[in-house]
């Protein structure tokens, strides 16, 4: 009984904590974001590598020249076996191009598709930079983009540092050796931390970087400020029965996350099955790939990639992320003339999305299999009628 009621004391002292932290950023006007306001906040293409390459760009409108692309290359050298590679194959005083979404051509077992973010030199070589953030592995990815430029460095960008699998890679031996592998986590947030300091006497510039690095610190769950971290420990460490209490707290954490990750496991094996039925069909006009994939921390993402028969190069996509703590439903056009398809699809999801965490104890697998098969089919439902009307 005395353990529940310290438990409970713990919880209750570190929700004030919190709670005064909230005040203090309602005051400080933190949670205004743009990003967040227009609800791109996840968009791999339509912010994040839009963002990073306007960054990286000399001639891009922060008028910065290439200070943002030298600590950007500083970065990777800490991640590059070969120390001054990086150096010798690519010239930043010379970029001829930065692009968002470079097309290679159709997409063939070996060739075509789409770079996330090129850079381009006065000589002609090149950066490939894969953005992913609530996306998996394509077949050959990786081994598409070494074709178009097979000297050129391969740098693989997720939450948390992940590295490509050989569905990507294709087993390449020289792709591991041009391969660097970073995180937004800590080398994106370092980076963007450095650009900021630089940027210190450009106001404008300095605070959009600021809401930037706080969604990234939002994706990859570093929200809470070191300010209030330290209150926390000195919380725990001012009496023996609070270390006590945050031990039962993180086993009762312990055990709901095995709890819902059995059931994430439960749900990602039945989405595999439905996903590979044969008999599963969407439409004539629209042909299209299915992803399942696993990150580092145990988050699991289903992607369904749709194509255009009449037009490959327009890319439909539509990925379910889940984890133990939180369920998302994104989309993303690849087309922004398709805006009255957009429109249809943000209506219907707005109106089917749930408004509580589904992966609680009362629900089943079973239940988030039925609902997230629902979600799917009722956006690709839409996508097809509206595709089938051209």
């Amino acid at each position: 009984m005395e353990s529940t009621q310290n438990v409970e004391s713990l919880l209750h002292q570190v929700a004030g904590i919190n709670r005064s932290y909230k005040k203090l950023a309602k005051i400080t006007g933190e949670n205004f974001n743009i990003f967040k306001i227009l609800k791109v906040d996840t968009k791999e293409v339509r912010l994040h590598s839009a963002f990073i390459a306007e960054l990286l760009n000399p001639k891009g409108s922060h008028e910065q020249g290439n200070v943002f692309v030298n600590e950007f290359l500083e970065m990777l050298k800490t991640h590059s076996t070969k120390k001054n590679s990086l150096e010798v194959f690519f010239d930043t005083e010379d970029i001829r191009s930065t692009e968002v979404e470079k097309w290679l051509g159709y997409k063939t077992e070996t060739t075509g598709g789409y770079i996330d973010i090129l850079l381009t030199d006065k000589n002609g070589k090149h950066i490939i930079i894969e953005n992913k953030i609530y996306a998996g592995d394509q077949e050959n990815q990786l081994l598409r983009y070494h074709a178009f430029s097979p000297s050129a460095p391969l740098i693989y960008l997720t939450r948390l540092g992940s590295c490509p699998n050989e569905y990507s890679t294709n087993g390449n031996p020289e792709i591991k050796k041009l391969l660097i592998c970073i995180s937004y986590q800590k080398d994106i947030l370092k980076w963007l931390e450095n650009c900021k300091r630089i940027s210190v006497n450009h106001p404008l510039l300095r605070e959009t970087l600021t809401q930037y690095i706080n969604i990234i610190k939002h994706l990859t769950n570093k929200t809470m400020s070191t300010d209030m971290e330290i209150e926390i420990k000195k919380l725990l460490l001012s009496d023996a029965k609070n270390v006590a209490s945050a031990q039962e707290i993180r086993r009762a954490l312990q055990s709901l996350e095995i709890s819902c990750n059995q059931k994430m496991d439960e749900l990602f094996n039945k989405m595999s099955l439905w996903l590979n039925d044969p008999i599963l069909k969407i439409s004539d006009k629209l042909k299209y790939e299915s992803v399942l994939w696993k990150d580092d921390d145990g988050s699991k993402a289903i992607s369904i990639v749709l194509n255009k028969l009449i037009d490959s190069k327009t890319k439909i996509q539509f990925i379910c992320y889940f984890n133990w703590e939180e369920f998302k439903f994104e989309w993303y056009i690849g087309s922004d003339q398709d805006t009255t398809l957009a429109s249809q699809i943000q209506s219907i999801l707005n109106s089917f999305y749930p408004s509580q965490n589904l992966l609680n104890e009362n629900s089943s697998s079973d239940e988030l299999f039925e609902f997230v098969k629902t979600l799917f089919t009722k956006a690709v439902d839409v996508t097809g009628t509206f595709i089938e009307s051209l």
